[in-house]
């Protein structure tokens, strides 16, 4: 049927005058379970898919897209591609791409989310919210949800580029707070994720938001710190040309042994600046 499909869009484009043409559709399955107050609330299972049509008519470009892959839609996106391409510019640079060998990116795709259901996710967002609830009673989880997608991409053009690809993914997160009476704590979000049914981890995720936030608990006033600072010589992923970049260089000085005194660069004021 996408086979079809993607025939039908590229020869709807020649048929209109498109010198060349790119079909893509995408087909999702998503089932997905929200967590509001401390309660599994709404599960949710829904297909979807999608059509975007690119065509080129002596080097002008139009795209149009649709939600449905009902073949009288498709005609009408390509219709729309064409009219958009006759008003836009030229450029000689438009093109795409020859048929080629294409790398796949391992990893992405894992054929157990084929049988993955809305009551296996149902079951993974009870067991996270347990679990959180369960290691302090003060826990409460404001809003959380699992959802668990596979997804499939295609792709051809009039110049034989076909392809295909899918994909698998899981996802959860818990957002919230710990209650003591008065005492709030402020609020956290843990998330995880992965492509592989093996990998859906709710309890380490679970875990580390209870930990989080009944740990934050009691907290006290504190005076805040005006004075000299000593910098991390080890971050070195900052950026040298801002003010953490400056900390660094100093605190890389400061590990070979060197002064970290460094002359201001303002022409006014002539007091050096010390890290």
């Amino acid at each position: 049927m996408i086979e079809s499909i993607l025939r039908l869009a590229l020869a709807e484009a020649e048929a209109h005058g498109a010198s060349d043409a790119e079909a893509y559709i995408a087909s999702t399955k998503e089932s997905e379970v929200f967590i509001e107050n401390n309660d599994v609330k709404q599960a949710k299972t829904q297909k979807a898919g999608a059509l975007g049509v690119r065509v080129f008519l002596n080097g002008a470009l139009g795209y149009y897209a649709v939600n449905s892959l009902e073949p009288e839609k498709v005609r009408s996106a390509v219709y729309h591609a064409v009219k958009i391409a006759k008003v836009s510019p030229r450029d000689k640079l438009n093109s795409l791409p020859a048929r080629s060998r294409v790398g796949r990116v391992k990893g992405v795709y894992d054929n157990n989310s084929e049988s993955f259901e809305a009551r296996d996710a149902a079951r993974l967002a009870a067991q996270m919210l347990k679990t959180a609830k369960s290691y302090d009673r003060r826990v409460s989880v404001d809003s959380g949800n699992f959802a668990a997608t596979t997804m499939t991409h295609w792709l051809a053009n009039t110049n034989g580029v076909s392809l295909e690809e899918k994909l698998s993914v899981f996802s959860w997160s818990l957002m919230g707070m710990a209650i003591d009476g008065q005492d709030v704590s402020s609020f956290d979000v843990q998330s995880g994720g992965t492509h592989r049914v093996k990998g859906i981890d709710v309890e380490t995720t679970a875990l580390e938001f209870a930990k989080t936030v009944a740990g934050s608990l009691g907290a006290k006033k504190a005076e805040s710190f005006k004075g000299e600072m000593l910098a991390d010589p080890s971050r070195g992923d900052r950026d040298d040309r801002g003010s953490g970049g400056a900390f660094h260089k100093l605190g890389r000085r400061a590990e070979k042994g060197k002064p970290v005194r460094r002359k201001n660069r303002k022409k006014s004021g002539g007091k050096d600046a010390h890290g």
